[in-house]
C-alpha cells in the first residue's frame, strides 16, 4: 500500500540541508568519530565545519581523510539533487585555511630561490585542490 501512494503522490524530496546533515552524522556514527560539526548555507554554497577529538585524523596526512569527507558528501548530493549545483567545503579546525597560507608561503620561498639561483626549481606533487 506504502509503495502505491509513493507512487501516486510522490516521494518527499529532502533538501541539502538535510542531506549534508544525514551524509555527516552517518560517516560520524559510523565511524565512532568524536567529532561535532557546524553547517552554514550561503546560495549554493555549503560550509561544513567539523571539530572535536578526532579532528587530528582528519587533517593528518595531508588532510586525505578530510578530503575523503567531503567527496563522499558531494557524491550524496549529485545522487539525490542530480539537477542541483552546489559548492561543498568541509573543514576541520580550520584546516584549509592553514593549508592555503603554508602553499603560500612555500610558493613565496621557491619564487626566491629561482630568482637567486636564475634556475627552474621542482615542486612535490601537490594535491588536487592545492
Amino acid at each position: 500500500m506504502a509503495a502505491f501512494l509513493t507512487r501516486l503522490f510522490g516521494k518527499k524530496t529532502k533538501g541539502p540541508e538535510e542531506l549534508v546533515q544525514e551524509a555527516v552524522d552517518g560517516i560520524i556514527d559510523r565511524g565512532a568519530f568524536k567529532l561535532a560539526y557546524e553547517l552554514e548555507f550561503k546560495d549554493d554554497r555549503i560550509l561544513v565545519n567539523l571539530t572535536g577529538e578526532d579532528a587530528q585524523v582528519l587533517t593528518e596526512r595531508d588532510g586525505l581523510v578530510l578530503e575523503a569527507f567531503q567527496t563522499y558528501i558531494k557524491r550524496v548530493l549529485q545522487n539525490k539533487l542530480p539537477q542541483s549545483r552546489f559548492e561543498l567545503e568541509v573543514d576541520c579546525d580550520g584546516y584549509l585555511s592553514k593549508s592555503a597560507i603554508e602553499l603560500q608561503e612555500m610558493a613565496e620561498k621557491i619564487k626566491q630561490s629561482v630568482l637567486e639561483k636564475g634556475q627552474p626549481s621542482f615542486v612535490r606533487a601537490l594535491q588536487p585542490r592545492d
